[in-house]
């Protein structure tokens, strides 16, 4: 059985190499992040890969790029916008639960808060209270598993140091570093509040937002969202966050 990534963050879809099954291959494409230049893509194939539609026995296919993922990345097949944007997702974080909705009927309406797409990205971008002030473009990022911060809003937030470092996967090609976690006493997110962060990482983003022309502030992971349900509504562009009682 394939291990399936859902990452909201993410344009089209990947599968690995090892469940390639031969196929239709329907073109070519410059695969990887981008931020070392063309210099650093690989041509890889694009295929159209068949799979059943959430809670039924359709199918239904997608275009999805062939690649070699990382031993350790723990996913087969990561789905992107490409397979989203038709759907209601809910994410229930603390009840370990998914629940996909194909265009259905409105529901929480008075809990969305619209959103859109920012130049050539697919990320939501939300604003973030932290501490009392507020900092613009946050990427809601389902797959990352702790939230990290800029650099440069770390130098003005000038958060506390947790005593012991910790090695984590900080990236899609899995490289591994040794990093310090800090700690946020408040995060404001969509009129919810969330306290005692624990594990909050500081990276240099500064290729990253050349790369996409946004002055990205972070990203915020599974350990703000942990006790949360995020709905996402693709087709519609709007999104709920709704705390565990």
């Amino acid at each position: 059985m394939a291990r399936v990534k859902f990452d909201t963050g993410s344009k089209g879809c990947t599968i690995d190499e090892s469940i390639d099954r031969g196929y239709e291959v329907i073109g070519k494409v410059k695969y990887g992040s981008g931020l070392g230049g063309d210099d650093q893509l690989d041509i890889k194939d694009v295929v159209i890969f068949p799979f059943k539609l959430p809670g039924g026995a359709k199918w239904d296919s997608l275009e999805a790029v062939v690649t070699n993922l990382p031993a350790n990345a723990g996913y087969d097949i990561l789905l992107g916008y490409e397979f989203f944007k038709d759907y209601i997702v809910r994410i229930d974080y603390h009840n370990k639960q998914l629940h996909f909705c194909y265009r259905c009927p409105e529901y929480l309406e008075s809990a969305y808060t619209n959103f859109d797409f920012t130049g050539n990205s697919l990320h939501i971008l939300l604003p973030a209270r932290i501490n009392g002030k507020v900092y613009p473009n946050f990427i809601l990022d389902t797959g990352a598993g702790s939230t990290l911060i800029s650099e440069k809003l770390q130098k003005e937030l000038a958060l506390p140091i947790r005593k012991r470092p910790k090695v984590i996967q900080i990236d899609a090609a899995g490289d591994t570093i040794i990093t310090q976690f800090h700690k946020i006493s408040k995060l404001e997110l969509l009129d919810h509040e969330f306290k005692r962060i624990n594990t909050v990482t500081i990276v240099d983003l500064k290729a990253f937002n050349e790369v996409t022309g946004i002055g990205h502030s972070g990203f915020i992971g599974h350990d703000v969202l942990e006790k949360s349900i995020v709905q996402i509504d693709f087709w519609q562009k709007r999104i709920a966050i709704l705390k565990h009682k």
